[in-house]
């Protein structure tokens, strides 16, 4: 072959190999941008997809609910301030203004998706990083100056063969005197920056959103929150001028607790009554029987137990007469305001309107005379009064019918009343063997007005039949409360009298207000829990209480809590050692005007 023939060959063989690789490239590449395309239009699609669920994460986050728990633990001030209902027109602004950061953080955030391909000829590679980021910012206005910013950041990221460097940075910082929170988080993808940053501080809450990409998209929001101080000056109104009927103390009284009634809790069924079992109430030859109970109650300020009352035993009572005065029981009978008015229409009280009978004793029916159980005393007779007359109107009750007398925080149980209601015997009166319960579950008193043999109760309320009370009425007596001396009681379980409830504006108020009682001079300035503290250690000072472990074996036959109160410990927490959240409120979330 001669030379030139060789190299038309090799010349014709590489034009052939320099065409095909041409061919081969060009739909190689066309292959590529096809893929490519299908590849661009699903990360749209889903892109679009993300931001949509995020639009509506938006709006079902863009409503800040405040669930109040109080956690049946030891006190902790934290739980009270994360867990409080009801705020102020202040708070809801606030709260407002926190969600627009919230939103305007999210919308902004979300368009940092960013999409990167890079073409070679053996390699492809896409990336699609997408940051979700749903902040909620929650204030509570608490005695203690307390701002809460809470914070939740989710980043939910699809990544598809990462040639680059991902990053993600979380660094928090947390000190005591001064709570600081931040959250940085970075994502690094060649092009594209995010950084969120939230700072909180205790008397202001500033939050502050920045995002930057190289697109030129930059949004940048500040809000700042101032929270509400109280002063523990504003907190009770001290002085309390019960003679000009100023008592600030009564608002916080009548204030209804902050979390619901647990509906879905009911009280244990009635035993089968076995009159036979309760001789030391009914003699030695008791009888079955079916009565009417009807019960006088003296009420002043103990608004929260009287819910208590009520519900355990509304189902086996026939009327409830709630005697209320004008005056306190001190010897100075300063006015005071009428609790059950105040009180009445709320929801916790009005389902037991149609079993209350109200009697109110005016000024025209007060007694002049000197002496520290007057004004009690009084109160006692005339409630006896005017049950008489009500009844004589309204002949409601007969005379074999029971009658019982007692103060509102002496409290009956079901099965005591059930038994009063389905049982005859010889006596005058019975006393019902209820546990003396100081404050809380956990401390019972030792009392002179204990029942024979159960040094641990008070025998009080008192049972008559209403002939009975009729006849002892000779020589100018009215029939009341025996407090264990009728010589009949029941026992076994049958009431609790809870005695200083550890509602600190009730205690306060107690002292001030009781016939035995001498006024509390109390430091405002010091924390409210601090006055609670000292408050019932000087109480305990002057009562001879035990603790309930040390106390189980004397106290095992006559140990009762109401279902009401077991059924709901976050609704009446001081009664198991933790703090209320009313006592937290400030003067405009109460109704002040007397």
């Amino acid at each position: 072959m001669n030379p030139f023939t060789k190299s038309f060959i090799n010349i014709t063989v590489v034009l052939l190999l320099t065409v095909s690789s041409i061919f081969y490239l060009r739909n190689t590449q066309n292959s590529y941008i096809e893929e490519n395309n299908i590849e661009q239009e699903t990360i749209s699609n889903y892109s679009d997809d993300i931001k949509s669920q995020i639009d509506s994460n938006i709006k079902n986050d863009s409503l800040i609910q405040n669930d109040i728990k109080v956690q049946n633990n030891k006190k902790v001030d934290s739980q009270i301030r994360e867990n409080t209902e009801t705020q102020d027109d202040t708070q809801n602004k606030d709260d407002t203004k926190a969600q627009d950061v919230t939103q305007t953080t999210t919308n902004t955030t979300t368009e940092t998706t960013t999409t990167q391909t890079t073409t070679t000829t053996e390699t492809t590679t896409t990336t699609e990083t997408t940051t979700i980021q749903t902040t909620t910012t929650q204030t509570t206005t608490t005695t203690t100056e307390t701002t809460t910013t809470q914070t939740t950041t989710t980043q939910t990221q699809d990544t598809t063969q990462t040639q680059d460097t991902t990053q993600t940075q979380t660094t928090t910082t947390q000190t005591q005197d001064t709570t600081q929170t931040q959250t940085t988080t970075t994502q690094t993808q060649d092009t594209t920056q995010t950084q969120t940053t939230t700072t909180q501080t205790q008397d202001t809450t500033q939050t502050q959103t920045t995002t930057q990409t190289q697109d030129t998209t930059q949004t940048q929001t500040t809000t700042q929150t101032q929270d509400t101080t109280q002063t523990e000056e504003d907190a009770f109104y001290f002085p309390v001028d019960f003679k000009n009927n100023k008592n600030g103390l009564s608002h916080y009284i009548a204030l209804e607790p902050l979390v619901a009634i647990n509906e879905t809790c009911k009280p244990p069924p009635l035993p089968e009554v076995k009159c036979e079992n309760y001789k030391t109430a009914f003699g030695e030859n008791p009888k079955p029987d079916n009565k009417k109970i009807g019960i006088l109650i003296q009420f002043g300020f103990d608004v929260d137990v009287l819910e208590v009352y009520l519900n355990e035993v509304y189902d086996v009572i026939d009327k409830f007469f709630i005697t209320e005065s004008i005056v306190i029981h001190s010897p100075n009978q300063d006015m005071k305001p009428l609790m059950w008015e105040k009180v009445k229409y709320q929801k916790r009280f009005s389902r037991f309107s149609d079993k209350i009978v109200h009697f109110i004793i005016d000024s025209s029916e007060l007694k002049s005379q000197n002496g520290r159980w007057v004004s009690e005393r009084n109160q006692e007779r005339l409630r006896w009064e005017k049950f008489l007359k009500w009844n004589e109107e309204n002949k409601f009750f007969g005379d074999n019918d029971i009658i019982g007398f007692g103060d509102a925080d002496e409290v009956p149980s079901r099965k005591a009343i059930n038994i009063l209601k389905h049982c005859s015997g010889d006596y005058t009166s019975i006393d019902i063997a209820s546990q003396f319960i100081f404050g809380t579950y956990d401390t019972v008193v030792k009392s002179m007005w204990h029942v024979p043999n159960y040094p641990f109760t008070c025998g009080d309320p008192s049972f008559y039949t209403l002939k009975s009370a009729k006849n002892s009425t000779a020589n100018n007596n009215y029939p009341s409360r025996q407090r264990g001396k009728s010589g009949k009681y029941l026992v076994g379980n049958m009431g609790a009298h809870i005695t200083y409830f550890h509602y600190i504006p009730f205690i306060l108020n107690k002292s001030i207000v009781c016939t035995e009682c001498t006024p509390l001079l109390v430091n405002t300035t010091k924390s409210i829990d601090v006055i609670f503290d000292e408050t019932m250690q000087y109480y305990k000072k002057i009562h001879n209480w035990s603790n309930l472990n040390d106390a189980k074996k004397d106290v095992k036959d006559t140990y009762f809590v109401p279902w009401f109160l077991k059924c709901n410990p976050e609704r009446f927490p001081a009664f198991f050692n933790n703090p209320d959240p009313r006592i937290y409120l400030t003067k405009e979330e109460i109704n002040f005007e007397c």
